[in-house]
């Protein structure tokens, strides 16, 4: 790392003292016009041998580094050496788009990040985004359309698609160190406008002058990367070396969260299989027919027997029936699909009651169908207006001996035209349980799958 560090010296433009602390300061890259004194806060200028003090930003103290990065440390990307130049600490004032509930918006958020200088031993620049949610790698970008915000959309840089902002607003710098090409005050302030395509956020800033016209506009994309990825970039360097231990110790710690993430996620998705499997079972276990009879019928009808008939005047009657034997339920968590349905073929109205009944003869469960059909005449269409159908499930205990009873109410006169229909199917609740857990198990491997891939 020593040799590495000499090889960037060799670069080296100018080494010299603050003009107000006397801090050994040095100044790496050839287009730097001005450096933050990472010792007292000093700018100065560096276009001039008499290093004149421009300005002068807060004590450094007041603006600690976020992590164990600090001004000359040496990381590996993308097979070269990098040098950390400068930082500016940022405050954004912006608006985020959301999406909850249904509803759509975007609203007021604050945000502080530093953004590290990093250059190459052939003076290429990135710069390196730490904020409390992690890192990032921000490179300059050369749009094929280039554009700027719109309202809450811009153009995609690529295809010139119109595109909705995921966040738009401004940055301030708070405090500065290190090198820059222009000078920095506390206060500068960029406006910025970001979306999003294929996870990779995409950004515009533009900066302005007193007048508030745009002086200059530059586009950059960002490429997210963990706290373990960072600390191996950096692990040679010898501010890392001596707190090896202290970073091994959190690499180590991330890389269990995250195994333990990829485990959250992999049970989630043995779970999803396993109810999606047992929803399919259960499904294979229903829809066997128990019951379908049609009444009103005589004495006697399949599985019922007629137990009463009622004439309320000489308009309605009514028919009592009930089944000759007790309902065959061979699994525990069955549950009976029940229907009542009815045929009318001219005008008119009709009632049924069915009851499922035990052993004392005491109603646990029914279902009550008030059916009709008239027909009205219009200038152009007739109009029917009919219910001719309800449904529902039983949830049926196999160790008690239920039974079914119907109850119809007929029109007299119109007996013939009226006829109602009992259907009962075998069902089954922990289908309906597993469907549930099914779709409840996915969208969590989902989630957990995602967290995973984020934690780099």
């Amino acid at each position: 790392m020593n040799k590495i560090r000499e090889e960037f010296k060799k670069k080296t433009v100018k080494q010299f003292k603050c003009s107000n602390c006397g801090g050994e300061l040095t100044v790496m890259n050839k287009r730097s016009n001005f450096v933050g004194c990472n010792y007292c806060g000093a700018v100065i200028e560096t276009t001039s041998d008499t290093y004149r003090v421009i300005n002068q930003l807060q004590p450094p103290n007041n603006f600690p580094p976020k992590s164990f990065l600090t001004l000359g440390m040496i990381a590996q990307f993308d097979g070269k050496h990098h040098m950390i130049i400068g930082r500016t600490r940022w405050q954004s004032n912006y608006q985020e788009y959301y999406a909850e509930d249904g509803e759509t918006g975007y609203e007021n958020e604050t945000w502080e990040y530093d953004e590290w200088v990093m250059i190459s031993e052939d003076a290429q620049y990135f710069y390196l985004i730490e904020d409390e949610d992690g890192y990032a790698i921000s490179r300059s970008y050369i749009p094929k359309f280039p554009n700027m915000q719109n309202g809450n959309n811009i153009k995609n840089f690529d295809t010139n698609a119109k595109e909705y902002l995921q966040e738009y607003g401004t940055s301030s710098v708070q405090y500065f160190e290190g090198e820059s090409t222009y000078q920095i005050k506390p206060g500068d302030t960029v406006q910025f406008a970001m979306y999003e395509r294929k996870n990779k956020p995409y950004i515009c800033e533009s900066r302005l002058n007193s007048d508030g016209i745009v002086k200059e506009i530059e586009f950059f994309q960002e490429n997210s990367i963990s706290y373990a990825q960072t600390v191996r970039a950096f692990a040679d360097d010898d501010t890392v070396k001596s707190r090896q231990e202290e970073m091994q110790k959190k690499v180590g710690g991330l890389e269990d969260t995250k195994k333990r993430k990829k485990f959250t996620a992999k049970f989630f998705l043995y779970v999803s299989l396993f109810f999606l499997i047992a929803f399919i079972v259960s499904i294979g276990k229903s829809g066997n027919k128990v019951v379908e009879t049609v009444f009103p019928c005589g004495a006697g009808c399949g599985d019922f027997v007629k137990i009463d008939t009622v004439l309320k005047d000489t308009a309605r009657a009514t028919f009592v029936y009930v089944s000759n034997k007790p309902i065959a339920v061979d699994t525990k968590d069955r549950i009976l699909d029940v229907s009542l349905s009815t045929s009318i073929s001219n005008e008119g109205e009709c009632s049924a009651l069915l009851e499922i009944i035990n052993e004392k003869n005491e109603t646990v469960q029914d279902l009550f169908g008030d059916f009709h059909r008239y027909i009205e005449e219009g200038s152009e269409d007739d109009y029917v207006d009919s219910k001719e159908s309800v449904s529902d499930n039983f949830q049926i205990d196999k160790n008690a001996a239920y039974k079914m009873r119907i109850t119809i109410d007929l029109p007299v006169a119109h007996q013939s035209d009226m006829q109602i229909k009992l259907s009962v199917f075998n069902g089954t609740l922990m289908g309906t349980y597993f469907l549930f857990l099914w779709i409840l198990s996915t969208i969590l491997a989902l989630i957990f799958f995602i967290i995973y891939k984020k934690s780099g």
